[in-house]
């Protein structure tokens, strides 16, 4: 039982268990050492989203209310490494790669790289002059990041600067991403497929509309939920198991991807597993087979 009224989830890093709490702080309570006291952690400001975790270590960030950015350690004897002064607030979720780095863009239109070093080692700031309020989605080298415009930037994560020679516009959310593609709800709701490497909407899918969106940031699946609550996910055809995504990846080119079906089509099949209740194409189903990207995607023949 939290001290605190909690303001979100739990998350797990280190030796510890951390709770963002609605007294401008955070409580942390020890995983297998119970003789271990929790601890209380007071911050300028109240998190404003969920901490990220670093893949590579127990260091956490988040934002605050504030305007700050704070990098904490979970191991050992926890404790705020730094806090970055921000040039704006960072209202949306902090994403992280290996190495330590965490990504975010700041309501004022400045983007951010950092390295959870003991002092805080900025990699690099950039102005883009929109707000962004949405996490950063990062495959490969890059980062993508749509501003509160509805223009999605691809930037890359070791300079900061700007991979296309403009924005795409009209993009609202991302969903998903598979090393060439990358997988967005527009403005209009439709579902989209964009290129990684150019910025180029390559299709656009009106039927497809989600209400619900799972942004999946660890394996090669997308996720679905429907007007009643129904939970469908998309995977390449062929590709049984999930495969965890990581920062630095290989090239997917010619693969292709299987669409979910509609509430009244879905077969009765087995969930994914480590994932109960999704429901996926079963392999060899082939009149249910689709490619979303023709230019890019061929069908295969039954």
């Amino acid at each position: 039982r939290t001290t605190s009224m909690p303001l979100y989830g739990a998350i797990h890093a280190g030796d510890f268990s951390l709770v963002p709490t609605i007294r401008n702080g955070v409580e942390g309570y020890p995983l297998s050492d119970t003789t271990r006291d929790p601890f209380m952690e007071i911050v300028a400001g109240l998190a404003l989203v969920p901490p990220t975790k670093s893949p590579t270590s127990s260091k956490i960030a988040w934002g605050t209310d504030r305007g700050f950015v704070y990098v904490m350690e979970l191991s050992g004897e926890p404790s705020v490494i730094f806090r970055l002064n921000t040039d704006g607030i960072v209202s949306g979720r902090i994403a992280s790669a290996d190495g330590d780095r965490f990504f975010f863009g700041s309501e004022s239109g400045q983007v951010y790289g950092l390295r959870a070093t003991r002092t805080g080692k900025v990699l690099w700031s950039q102005p883009y002059g929109e707000p962004f309020y949405k996490a950063p989605y990062l495959i490969g080298d890059a980062l993508f990041l749509p501003s509160a415009y509805g223009n999605l930037y691809a930037i890359d994560q070791k300079t900061g600067l700007g991979l296309w020679n403009l924005p795409t516009p009209n993009v609202d959310e991302i969903l998903g991403g598979f090393e060439d593609l990358l997988y967005v709800r527009l403005l209009s709701q439709n579902f989209a497929a964009i290129e990684a490497n150019t910025g180029k909407v390559v299709e656009i899918d009106p039927s497809l509309r989600p209400v619900k969106l799972l942004v999946n940031r660890t394996t090669d699946r997308l996720y679905f939920i429907n007007s009643i609550g129904t939970v469908q996910c998309m995977r390449r055809i062929g590709q049984k198991r999930s495969t965890r995504r990581t920062t630095r990846t290989q090239g997917c080119r010619g693969r292709r991807f299987q669409r979910p079906l509609g509430v009244a089509q879905r077969p009765r099949v087995q969930a994914l597993a480590g994932q109960p209740g999704f429901h996926c194409l079963p392999p060899g189903n082939a009149r249910y087979r689709r490619p979303y990207a023709r230019r890019v995607l061929r069908q295969q023949p039954g």
